[in-house]
């Protein structure tokens, strides 16, 4: 692996060890001309409770369905995740999940601070972004995407990224060019 690549993939996953979700760490960042110029990690917005005992007992609606429809105990997610602890596999129960994908949080922390996208290259470690991720990144200007796995999300990310004409790569096979 080429040296940027080693560089940027460790601040990845640097970023993505602030993610306070118990199913999966994603950290990304957005390159342009070898800066980083935003990073974010998957977690609940802003002042919104992330999964535990404390979003058990502030989140009335996942409460009852636990209690009444599972009859699982609100203990048993203070380190796990709550789609998990009723039965949905990864990618299930999203309805139920606070958190937004790391992609947009990035995307997020970019506009906050007044900074423009277009142009820059989004690394993270994980596969290639989901559909509604790769709608946002097509639409702010991104250009492409590096990440740790070329397996696909889905096929219609994967279709929205070529129409769009955006340069998916693994960072194994980065030859420095953001």
């Amino acid at each position: 692996m080429e040296k940027w690549a080693k560089y940027f993939l460790s601040i990845c996953d640097a970023v993505s060890q602030n993610s306070p979700c118990f199913s999966r760490k994603i950290g990304a960042i957005l390159v342009k001309n070898k800066s980083i110029i935003a990073t974010g990690y998957n977690g609940p917005p802003r002042g919104v409770t992330h999964c535990g005992s404390d979003r058990i007992k502030d989140d009335p609606i996942l409460f009852n369905l636990m209690r009444e429809q599972y009859n699982k105990v609100p203990a048993i997610t203070e380190d796990h995740c709550p789609r998990m602890v009723l039965g949905f596999s990864t990618g299930g129960g999203l309805h139920l999940c606070p958190a937004a994908h790391a992609e947009t949080n990035c995307i997020s922390d970019a506009a906050r601070r007044g900074v423009c996208v277009e142009g820059s290259t989004l690394m993270l470690n994980t596969q290639p972004p989901c559909m509604e991720c790769s709608k946002v990144l097509i639409n702010a200007g991104i250009v492409g995407v590096v990440c740790s796995t070329s397996s696909p999300y889905d096929s219609m990310s994967e279709w929205l990224r070529f129409e769009a004409k955006m340069r998916v790569e693994t960072f194994e096979e980065l030859e420095y060019s953001p």
